[in-house]
């Protein structure tokens, strides 16, 4: 399993909701959570720069019915069925859609975190709350090409200079 992207919270109170009640709404609205931006990012289609906001996510119902195994007609009414529940606002064109979680601050917000965290005292709080942040920030660092390159041209350059330094050694022992 990759734990490179992240991590959601569920509170137990979930399975009182509406949501839990049939299993293929659960799937799907944990799917949401799962995909929905933890933070603002930014994206660039049709020549446009558009903004995504926490708990944000562009999907369609393509690609939804991919990743859960629902049909189609399905996943389009539980989007409408999540909806009018209030749970999740949609903006649809004939591309894709941004869907909204409509109170993703109220369980997903670091402020919430450490609200619960320090509702709850615990004897490793510090040690917790150091060993999340540390993964928070590993989950924040996004790898691109150039990083790669530049990371392979920077070990190249430590190798060639280590191979200097040991000719230099080579050359200076007199062998």
């Amino acid at each position: 399993m990759n734990t490179a992207n992240g991590w959601i919270k569920l509170y137990r109170c979930l399975l009182d909701d509406v949501v839990c009640q049939k299993s293929t709404y659960f799937h799907l609205w944990v799917t949401l959570l799962m995909m929905a931006a933890h933070k603002q990012r930014e994206f660039i289609f049709n020549n446009q720069i558009h903004k995504l906001l926490p708990g944000q996510l562009i999907t369609g119902r393509k690609k939804l019915s991919k990743l859960t195994g629902i049909r189609q007609s399905t996943v389009e009414d539980i989007l409408r069925a999540l909806e009018n529940a209030g749970k999740i606002r949609q903006q649809k064109n004939t591309k894709f859609r941004v869907i909204t979680i409509t109170k993703w601050d109220d369980f997903q917000s670091e402020e919430n975190a450490r609200q619960q965290t320090d509702s709850t005292p615990t004897t490793g709080r510090q040690h917790a709350d150091t060993y999340k942040n540390v993964k928070n920030e590993k989950n924040e660092k996004t790898h691109t090409r150039d990083d790669f390159y530049s990371r392979e041209q920077r070990d190249i350059q430590r190798i060639r200079q280590a191979n200097e330094e040991a000719r230099a050694r080579w050359l200076a022992s007199g062998d």
